[in-house]
């Protein structure tokens, strides 16, 4: 999730370049792209000022079941949690969603398993929803930004720690 300075996971589009004030050389041309490290210091000090610790859990979804108009997502290590919503945020290019999507058995409405794609913020009502999103770039940290200032709780789940 390492892009230029102003679009990063903290809601102040400057608060990368406040934070490098002391490490500028680490800010490179042409879009002041912030070196790893900085980046990784960055995250971890946005997480710790916004108190997001929770909510960032390093996870393989293995398995998907609805369950009562939420979804019941299982994890490599046997745990689980409960989203109403589920985003995938998986790269760029055509959508592609993972296979346990089209296991799902029992039949839900279209629009609550979306790729990040298929999401236009502007016209959704969040608020009190909760909300899973499966990927850890660029775009699911804008889409988390995004449904927690329309009121939404974010979970956002990855494979790896966040660069």
């Amino acid at each position: 999730m390492r892009s230029p300075a102003v679009q990063h996971p903290d809601p102040n589009p400057y608060e990368l370049r406040r934070f490098a004030e002391n490490h500028s050389s680490e800010l490179f041309p042409p879009y002041d792209l912030p070196g790893s490290r900085l980046f990784e210091e960055f995250c971890g000090d946005t997480i710790k000022r916004w108190q997001l610790g929770d909510r960032i859990i390093k996870a393989k979804v293995t398995r998907i079941q609805p369950k009562s108009g939420r979804f019941r997502l299982w994890f490599e290590d046997g745990k689980s949690a409960i989203a109403r919503r589920v985003i995938v945020a998986a790269g760029s290019g055509k959508p592609h969603l993972p296979a346990w999507e089209n296991q799902i058995q029992t039949q839900h409405p279209a629009e609550i398993i979306r790729h990040s794609h298929q999401i236009d913020l502007r016209n959704l009502q969040l608020q009190g929803e909760q909300i899973l999103i499966v990927g850890g770039g660029l775009t699911s940290g804008h889409l988390a930004v995004g449904a927690i200032a329309r009121g939404a709780k974010v979970l956002l789940m990855t494979r790896r720690y966040f660069k």
